[in-house]
């Protein structure tokens, strides 16, 4: 996975872990936890889905004043805060891209811990004829996501990334899915959805032998059809019990 934590902001942090306060944050410490928080929602997004690109404009402006004033305590709510109360969106590469594991851009794994909120998008999930091939290295994306419970080599590398996110609240996932099989006689299209019901019965029954890392308080996952133009909630509700199955294996149990 890449690291979108910009090189200032590394090297700050180390500084804020090894520099000792300055007098003129001395007080920070007094100040009752209430206040410290809203003193920060002034100065840092709150609530809000944020992408690579969103993170390192916040990451440049408003959390490197912050890390650059190198008070541990400012700096560690700073980015307790940032990282536990925004939407991070990951992008997983096209199933194709060079490269034995193509970069997935997301937050920082190293700050996993702290987020609270993901959501992911992962495209082109093809599921052709032969079911059992949909997780091949180089055309599917479900390899970001899934792989075979029968799978005993933890050459999940592809899907490692998800034990980076143990602690988070909610979670939406984003599925595009491509129907790559010739269509059965008898076999019809949802004018809807563009998904045909056998086809999505197939990817149902193959989908219950597969795992997935991933686990959160609330979950969401919305299925689209590849040819769609944006990921919506079908009114024929074709993808409801696949959707369903996948927020139920993914919802974490209390």
């Amino acid at each position: 996975m890449s690291n979108y934590l910009s090189e200032p902001e590394a090297t700050a942090l180390q500084a804020a872990h090894t520099t000792p306060i300055p007098p003129t944050f001395h007080l920070w410490s007094q100040l009752p936890t209430e206040l410290k928080f809203e003193i920060l929602s002034h100065v840092l997004p709150i609530s809000i889905s944020i992408n690579a690109t969103a993170h390192k404009d916040y990451v440049s402006n408003d959390l490197d004043d912050i890390i650059r004033t190198r008070n541990r305590e400012l700096v560690s709510l700073s980015l307790d805060t940032y990282y536990s109360k925004n939407t991070f969106k990951m992008d997983c590469p096209l199933p194709w891209s060079r490269g034995v594991l193509p970069n997935i851009t997301g937050p920082p794994p190293e700050q996993g811990k702290r987020i609270r909120h993901l959501m992911v998008l992962v495209y082109h999930c093809s599921f052709g004829e032969n079911v059992s091939d949909s997780l091949d290295e180089n055309r599917s994306g479900w390899k970001y996501l899934l792989r075979a419970s029968d799978d005993v080599d933890d050459g999940a590398r592809k899907w490692a990334w998800q034990r980076r996110y143990p602690n988070l609240g909610s979670l939406e996932i984003h599925l595009d899915v491509c129907d790559t099989a010739i269509s059965a006689k008898g076999d019809t299209t949802c004018a809807d959805c563009l998904f045909r019901r056998r086809r999505l019965d197939a990817l149902e029954t193959w989908l219950r032998k597969m795992d997935i890392a991933l686990r959160a308080g609330k979950v969401k996952v919305l299925i689209a059809h590849e040819d769609a133009k944006d990921w919506r909630p079908c009114r024929c509700r074709c993808t409801v019990p696949i959707e369903s199955l996948l927020q139920r294996r993914m919802t974490r149990m209390e």
